[in-house]
């Protein structure tokens, strides 16, 4: 995921061309909103019947509210982009752990059955005197457990 995004950033602040027009249109919002309350905050509380003060301050917060709008922006894709990596590791690492706890328990429980079938033979040639006519668990009449020594020895 991020080699794909590495070879897609071009610009100095790392937004994706693919993140660009998203960028722009939020950035856009979060100046105007910005911008309509500053409005809005000089007209309702400040204003001093003098609408070429309001003008100048509106137009003195225009810069500061931009950069802020822009950097508000740019924390929201990079914070995306950062929690996405993290959360794909944490189950990543999740999903590892998980699959490890699982094959030590299939080898518990495949360990336990071999010990119950060997058991069961056991308990069967012991009633029937200790003959040893039928193989042990696991091994075939024929040897085909896939050990070569038993093949060779019939």
């Amino acid at each position: 995921m991020s080699d794909e995004k590495e070879d897609s950033r071009e610009s100095f602040w790392n937004i994706g061309s693919r993140d660009r027009l998203w960028f722009s249109v939020l950035a856009s919002i979060f100046f105007v909103s910005g911008l309509v309350f500053v409005l809005w905050y000089e007209i309702e509380h400040r204003a001093k019947d003098d609408v070429y003060e309001t003008i100048f301050n509106v137009i003195k917060v225009i810069g500061p509210m931009g950069f802020s709008a822009f950097t508000l922006t740019f924390f929201i894709f990079e914070g995306r982009d950062s929690m996405s990596l993290a959360l794909e590791r944490y189950l990543k690492g999740r999903f590892e752990k998980g699959r490890q706890e699982g094959r030590q328990e299939g080898r518990q429980e495949g360990f336990r059955e071999a010990f119950e079938a060997m058991r069961t033979w056991y308990e069967e040639e012991k009633a029937n005197g200790h003959t040893f006519k039928n193989p042990p668990p696991f091994i075939d009449g024929d040897g085909a457990n896939g050990n070569e020594a038993n093949d060779k020895a019939k």
